[in-house]
């Protein structure tokens, strides 16, 4: 069963383009990539899947040259497909295990741009890391993530509460009765979370239990996945790290030597930079936010962690959700930063796909003035605006951290991420936690 994605509107629009260049669709292992793939793939007359872990002889094709004629006459006999430009998709998957296929793709561009071709692979960005020549101006990418909460309900068959939270905005509010529907079962997306194999699970069966099940084998693949890193760091030392990260999820971090015992701070920073190449989280910087592009004035000593999943980060944590789903005050939950983290990804999320995302939140001594300890959780940029957005894990709360960011700021409003319905206080707009997305999303 293939459950529809956003991703796949973007991938029919690269289709189409006549300016293309081969693709590379990149993300954390399991998000989804290859299906999509394959969805795409039955819109062509013939499509070629070569997957390099399956088929290591496949690699053959690409050691001796990149004369591109050759490599695509082995395509054919190997695949018994013809290679047709225009109507033939080649998929090039598990591209980590064939750093020449990797190369060959700038040669693809340059010698047969009508030529459909993309390439995925679980740990690609460790391969890439690997190549000295890529194809700059050659390749294009498209990020893929988890599912989004958007996703979810549309998995869900909630194709009407779906268009009505799509036009909702801060000056148009939900019925009381869809933003509670909404409500429900974004506590359910915060457990199932968003990758595929437990969302699959949770849409045939109605049980959260399957889809917590579908988690626990998706962290082991992750884990002896580590073994796969051990030239750089060993796989035991990297589970200790994720666990270390899973642990301080959501806070502001540094590391010395007693952070893990036994581990030092290069050893820690190390793993943990291997647990962001490998998709498995997202490190949020500091940014003073003094001018545009906010990463132009970014505090790289000043970091938090963010899991890539909610649901991955529940079971990894081992904590108990029993009560979530009835709880109507997330702070009286021992969740940790659960609420933050939800809010964090689903900004991700809504992040143009064919760019990096990036994630930063704000301090009051960001610029180094030592003025007191304010934080707001994330600061995003849209467009020309910088958008400070705070999140609470109730109806209620403070928000002097957001009004001291906009009195030293330019900022027009900021934003309140809330369990509240959409609304409007003063230069407060105030998303749901559910639609905070929206606030970054292309119009």
């Amino acid at each position: 069963m293939y459950i529809r994605r956003d991703v796949d509107n973007e991938l029919r629009i690269w289709k189409e383009d006549e300016y293309r260049k081969p693709l590379l669709l990149r993300g954390v292992r399991q998000c989804g990539k290859t299906s999509s793939v394959r969805e795409l793939g039955a819109s062509f007359y013939y499509f070629i899947e070569i997957n390099f872990e399956k088929t290591p002889a496949a690699k053959k094709i690409f050691d001796d040259d990149f004369d591109i004629q050759r490599i695509l006459a082995e395509i054919e006999e190997l695949s018994g497909i013809p290679v047709v430009d225009g109507e033939t998709l080649l998929f090039l998957d598990e591209l980590q295990e064939a750093p020449s296929a990797i190369t060959s793709l700038r040669y693809f561009y340059e010698e047969r741009p009508s030529l459909h071709v993309i390439g995925a692979g679980s740990l690609l960005e460790f391969a890439l890391d690997n190549i000295s020549s890529f194809g700059v101006g050659r390749i294009s990418s498209l990020y893929m993530k988890p599912f989004s909460f958007a996703e979810f309900l549309e998995a869900l068959g909630e194709s009407i509460l779906l268009s009505s939270l799509r036009k909702a905005s801060p000056s148009s509010p939900l019925s009381d009765i869809a933003h509670e529907k909404l409500l429900k079962l974004y506590k359910i997306f915060l457990v199932v979370g968003g990758m595929p194999e437990a969302v699959l699970r949770y849409v045939e069966t109605k049980s959260i239990l399957q889809a917590r099940l579908a988690q626990e084998d998706i962290i082991s693949t992750l884990l002896d996945d580590f073994g796969k890193y051990s030239k750089e760091v060993v796989p035991e030392i990297l589970r200790l790290i994720w666990g270390f990260a899973i642990s301080r999820m959501g806070e502001q971090i540094s590391y010395n030597k007693n952070t893990i015992p036994g581990l030092d701070s290069k050893t820690i920073a190390k793993g943990l930079e291997i647990l962001s190449r490998a998709g498995l989280i997202y490190t949020v910087y500091a940014s003073a936010c003094a001018s545009l592009p906010i990463s132009s004035s970014v505090n790289l000593k000043r970091r938090k962690l963010l899991c890539a999943d909610t649901g991955l980060y529940l079971s990894a944590s081992g904590l108990d959700v029993s009560q979530l789903t009835l709880e109507t005050d997330f702070s009286r939950l021992n969740i940790g930063n659960l609420c933050e983290l939800s809010a964090g990804l689903e900004l991700i999320k809504a992040m143009d796909v064919h760019f990096r995302p990036e994630l930063f939140f704000w301090t009051r001594d960001s610029d180094g003035s030592n003025r007191g300890t304010a934080e707001v959780d994330y600061v995003v940029q849209n467009g020309k605006d910088i958008i400070p957005v705070e999140v609470k894990a109730r109806v209620q709360g403070g928000m002097k951290s957001l009004w001291a960011f906009l009195e030293k700021s330019c900022a027009e409003y900021g934003i309140r991420a809330s369990l509240e319905n959409f609304g409007i206080m003063d230069r407060i707009q105030i998303y749901p936690l559910y639609a905070i997305g929206k606030a970054v999303m292309k119009n």
